[in-house]
């Protein structure tokens, strides 16, 4: 078989043969199976295996981007409280902002007005709302 016919039936293949592909390419050393990682497959994955590889590439400090336009709001709060929690304020963070939902944004500054990151709250203030920039604001002149 062809590694373009591969990348061609993509679109075609229910979730119990994406997740057999997914399996391959976690297996594989190179994290390819046959010309397909997972960046070119995240657009035809179910939400909950999205979020279950990109909980796996959390968990092993891998460059998490392409994850982040698959990703739906749903889960958007848990994973920015999980990063906030275990201090993984980094590119991958700061990389994440343009993608976040309002509530996952306030959160961030919830956490950077209780001190409990260290958060360069600069990058934040193109995504924030007008609540949450009065709130850094307000704690600045205070």
């Amino acid at each position: 078989m062809e590694f373009s016919n591969l990348k061609k039936i993509l679109p075609f293949l229910d979730d119990e043969d994406l997740k057999v592909l997914v399996d391959k390419i976690k297996e594989s050393d190179e994290e390819e199976y046959k010309g397909i990682n997972i960046g070119s497959i995240l657009p035809f994955l179910n939400n909950q295996l999205v979020y279950e590889l990109f909980e796996d590439a959390l968990a092993k400090n891998k460059d998490l981007h392409v994850f982040y336009p698959f990703l739906e709001d749903e889960y958007h709060l848990k994973i920015v409280e999980e990063m906030l929690e275990k201090g993984l304020i980094n590119q991958n963070f700061y990389s994440f902002l343009p993608f976040l939902n309002e509530e996952s944004l306030s959160k961030i500054v919830d956490y950077y007005l209780a001190k409990k990151v260290d958060v360069d709250v600069n990058l934040l203030y193109p995504y924030l709302s007008e609540r949450d920039i009065k709130r850094i604001f307000h704690s600045i002149i205070s």
